[in-house]
C-alpha cells in the first residue's frame, strides 16, 4: 500500500452544471496552487444526475486531465453527505434499510419506548446496506474509471460515517442488532431500554454491551467490506466518522468510539468542524464552544474537543506506523472568516499530526443555493485566491516533513471504558449536564494539562490496551485520574510556556527535531537553553535558519499564530537573525497607514516611499491578506497581521513599498459592512 504524498487535497464540489472545458481550466488551477489532488465531491447544487452516463464521462474527464497535471483524485463515496446512501438511492430502493433508533417519552413516571426512522441515512449494520451501496457506487466507479484506479485514482474518501447520524437523538436499533444482542447478552433490546435510559443495576453493563455490540457490527458488516473493496482494487480508503469532534453524548451515540474505526481505515482521518477557536487559544481552554468559534450559526454551546480529536487519531497513526492523518480542515467557517485565521490554523494542524489536509471547500460554482452550502469557498471566488496559491506549497513542504518522522511520545494516558457505562437517558438527548459530561470535561481537562507541561503523549482505549502498542513503546501507561505530574518528564522544560505548542518528531535516520507554535495571544520571548544536540532555530514559511546556537537569543520574539522548527542541523539558506522577523526591534518607523475601510470584495494596492535600510516590515491588517514589495523585488505573502524581512531589499536612500491587499468574498456573500484593511505599519531596525 503506497501511502498519499502529505499535502493538500481539497473537497471540489460539483455543485451547478459542470462542463469539460471548465472543469479542465479550474483543474489547471488547482495544479498551479501546489495541491497533491482534488476530491471529487457531488453536493447541494449539482445538476449533473449523480452516478448518471453524464456524470461519469465528466469523472473521466477530469480524471484523463489530473493525470497530465500529475494531481491524484480521490473518490467521495456520496452525492452530499453522509455516506453509505448513494445519493438516497438506497432508501428508495430498499425502505427496510432506513436508519432506526429507539426513542422514548415519560409519562406519569413511566416510559414509553418507540420505534423512529431517519430518512436521511442507512441501517449501516444490516450486511444489505453495504452490497447494495458498494454496487451502487463503488463498482460504478470502477466499471468508468477503472482504468485510472492505482495511479490517477489514489483513494475513496468517506464522510460522516456512523450507526446513527448526528442530528439524530435516540438509542440506535436494527434487526440484525437485535438478533446479536440477543446472542450477546440474552435479552431483547426492548427488555434492557430502561437500563439503557435510567441507572439501574444492570445499566453498566447494559450499555457498555450494547454500544460495543453496535459498533462491532458497523465495523464488520458495513465499514470493514468498504476497505476490503478498496483494498482489492488499489486504493487507499480513509474519511473521517460523524461527530468525532465530540462532545462525548454525540460521539457514543454514533459510533461508540473511534479508535477502532481509525484502525480499520488505511489512514485515520479527522474533521475539524466545530473545532475552531477564533484566537487560536486550543493551549487555553480543553474546549471549543460557540462563544470561541468563528461561525455563531449553531446556536447550542456544543463542547467540541479539538486537542483530543486530533490526538487520538495521531496515536492511531503513531502506533501503525502510517504517522500521517487525513484531516478535512476549514470546515464551515462561513463567509466572514477573516482569511488571515488560515495559517495559524493550519500550522496548529500539522503541529498535531494531521498531514493529509482537506480544506472544506473549493467550489466549483457559487450560483444558486450552491453559496450558502457550508461556506466559504477558499477557491478562484475569493480574491485572496493567488496568495493563497503561494501560501499552500509552503504549508505543503511543512506537512511533508511531519509526515516522514515519527512522534517522540513515552507515555500513553487511556480513555476510560466507563465513559460507556455513564451514557443514560439525558446523555443520549443532548443533556450537556450530566455525570458523562463530568467524567469527561475532568479527562479533556487531563489532556490540556498534559499538553501544556509538554509531555510527549498518546491516547488509547481502554478496550485496546490489550491489542498492544504496534510500533509504539510507552514507558508510561496513565489513567484519568492521573495527578503526579512530576512523574513524568517533558520533551521540553521550559518556564512561561504553558501556551506553546511543542512537539518532538525523529525522523527515519533517527534524528529528533522540534514544532514550536506560539498559541499564547501574544509575543513570546523565551531565554531557555534549548535540548542537548539541538543548534539551529528554522523558518518553516520563509524556509530559512534564522539563529544557530545553543539558547534562544536575546532579543528573540515569537508572534502569535507563529512557527518555528529547533533542528539539530541545516544546510540551506539562512538569514542573520538580527535581520529576521524574529528579531525585536529598537528602532521603528511608523508611516502612514492606509486604516480600516468599507468596500467591495477585492484588492487594493497601497504604496509609500521611505528613506534608510530598515529590516523588517511590520503591518497589523484585518480581513485580508497582502503581497509585499520593496523596490519591485519578487512579492512576497504576509498573511493576514505580522512581520517580513526586507533587509536583503533596502537600500540607502530612497525605497518604495508596494502592498496588495485582497479581502474576502464575505463581502459579497456574507456581511458586505465588515471593515477591512491595514491598521499600522512600521518599519523597524
Amino acid at each position: 500500500m503506497v501511502i498519499p504524498q502529505a499535502g493538500f487535497y481539497p473537497f471540489w464540489f460539483w455543485n451547478g452544471v459542470q462542463e469539460e472545458k471548465e472543469i479542465c481550466r479550474q483543474l489547471a488551477e488547482i495544479a498551479d496552487s501546489g495541491c497533491k489532488g482534488v476530491v471529487l465531491h457531488a453536493r447541494v447544487g449539482n445538476q449533473i444526475d449523480y452516478l448518471s452516463g453524464r456524470w461519469f464521462e465528466l469523472v473521466e474527464c477530469a480524471c484523463a486531465e489530473c493525470a497530465k497535471l500529475q494531481l491524484k483524485v480521490w473518490i467521495y463515496d456520496e452525492e452530499d453527505y453522509p455516506s453509505g446512501n448513494a445519493g438516497h438511492k438506497i432508501q428508495a430502493m430498499r425502505p427496510d434499510l432506513k436508519q432506526k433508533c429507539w426513542k422514548w417519552k415519560e409519562q406519569n413516571g413511566k416510559l414509553e419506548f418507540f420505534i423512529e426512522e431517519c430518512d436521511r441515512h442507512v441501517d449501516t449494520l444490516h450486511p444489505d446496506t453495504v452490497k447494495e451501496f458498494i454496487t451502487l457506487t463503488h463498482e460504478e466507479y470502477k466499471k468508468h474509471i477503472g482504468h485510472y484506479f492505482g495511479n490517477t485514482v489514489e483513494a475513496v474518501y468517506t464522510d460522516d460515517e456512523s450507526f446513527l447520524i448526528a442530528p439524530t437523538y435516540g438509542i440506535v436499533w436494527s434487526e440484525t442488532l437485535e438478533k446479536e444482542f440477543q446472542k450477546v447478552y440474552g435479552k431483547t433490546t426492548e427488555e434492557i431500554l430502561p437500563a439503557m435510559v435510567k441507572d439501574l443495576p444492570e445499566s453498566a453493563e447494559v450499555r457498555k454491551t450494547y454500544y460495543r455490540t453496535a459498533q462491532k457490527l458497523f465495523l464488520e458488516n458495513f465499514i470493514r467490506p468498504q476497505q476490503q473493496w478498496c483494498r482489492e482494487n488499489g486504493l487507499i480508503y480513509t474519511g473521517h466518522l460523524s461527530g468525532d469532534e465530540g462532545p462525548r453524548s454525540l460521539s457514543i451515540k454514533n459510533f461508540c468510539s473511534a479508535e477502532p474505526y481509525y484502525k480499520q481505515e488505511d489512514i485515520p482521518a479527522v474533521d475539524d468542524f466545530l473545532l475552531d477557536m477564533g484566537d487560536l487559544g486550543y493551549l487555553r481552554r480543553p474546549y471549543s464552544t460557540r462563544e470561541v468559534r468563528l461561525n455563531k450559526c449553531f446556536q447550542k454551546s456544543k463542547n467540541s474537543h479539538p486537542l483530543y480529536t486530533y490526538k487520538l487519531a495521531a496515536s492511531v497513526a503513531n502506533r501503525s506506523g502510517v504517522n500521517q492523518v487525513s484531516a478535512e480542515i476549514w470546515a464551515f467557517l462561513g463567509w466572514n472568516m477573516p482569511p488571515e485565521f488560515l495559517e495559524g490554523q493550519t500550522l496548529f494542524a500539522i503541529g498535531m499530526g494531521q498531514t493529509l489536509l482537506t480544506p472544506h471547500a473549493f467550489y466549483y460554482t457559487l450560483e444558486g443555493k450552491a453559496k450558502q452550502d457550508c461556506p466559504p469557498s477558499y477557491f478562484i471566488q475569493q480574491p485572496y485566491w493567488n496568495m493563497l496559491k503561494k501560501k499552500m506549497p509552503v504549508w505543503s513542504r511543512l506537512a511533508e516533513k511531519t509526515a516522514s518522522s515519527k512522534a517522540v511520545a513515552d507515555t500513553v494516558l487511556v480513555i476510560p471504558e466507563k465513559f460507556l457505562e455513564l451514557h443514560d437517558g439525558k446523555s443520549i438527548s443532548g443533556d450537556q449536564d450530566t455525570a458523562l459530561d463530568r467524567a469527561d470535561r475532568e479527562f479533556q481537562q487531563l489532556v490540556l494539562e498534559l499538553m501544556r507541561r509538554h509531555i510527549g503523549f498518546d491516547l488509547i482505549e481502554e478496550k485496546e490496551l490489550a491489542s498492544g502498542f504496534g510500533k509504539m513503546e510507552y514507558k508510561n501507561i496513565i489513567h484519568a485520574d492521573f495527578t503526579e505530574f512530576d512523574k513524568l518528564s517533558p520533551l521540553w522544560k521550559m518556564d512561561d510556556s504553558e501556551e506553546i505548542l511543542i512537539q518532538c518528531r525523529c525522523d527515519s535516520d533517527g534524528k529528533c527535531w522540534y514544532f514550536i507554535q506560539n498559541l499564547s495571544g501574544k509575543e513570546w520571548k523565551p531565554s531557555a537553553k534549548f535540548p542537548e544536540g539541538m543548534s539551529v532555530l528554522y523558518d518553516p514559511l520563509r524556509e530559512r535558519a534564522v539563529f544557530r546556537g545553543e539558547r534562544f537569543p536575546e532579543r528573540f520574539v515569537l508572534p502569535h499564530g507563529g512557527v518555528l522548527l529547533l533542528l539539530p542541523e541545516y544546510q540551506g539558506r539562512e538569514v542573520a537573525f538580527e535581520k529576521s522577523e524574529f528579531y525585536e526591534p529598537s528602532e521603528k518607523y511608523t508611516p502612514d497607514a492606509p486604516g480600516l475601510r468599507k468596500g467591495p470584495c477585492g484588492e487594493y494596492e497601497y504604496s509609500l516611499d521611505f528613506n534608510g535600510v530598515y529590516s523588517v516590515l511590520e503591518i497589523s491588517a484585518l480581513n485580508g491578506v497582502m503581497e509585499i514589495s520593496v523596490n519591485h523585488a519578487p512579492a512576497q505573502v504576509l498573511w493576514g497581521s505580522g512581520r517580513i524581512s526586507i533587509a536583503e531589499w533596502c537600500r540607502e536612500g530612497e525605497n518604495h513599498l508596494q502592498i496588495r491587499f485582497a479581502n474576502s468574498a464575505g463581502l459579497r456573500y456574507g456581511d458586505p459592512e465588515q471593515v477591512f484593511g491595514i491598521r499600522s505599519i512600521y518599519l523597524t531596525k
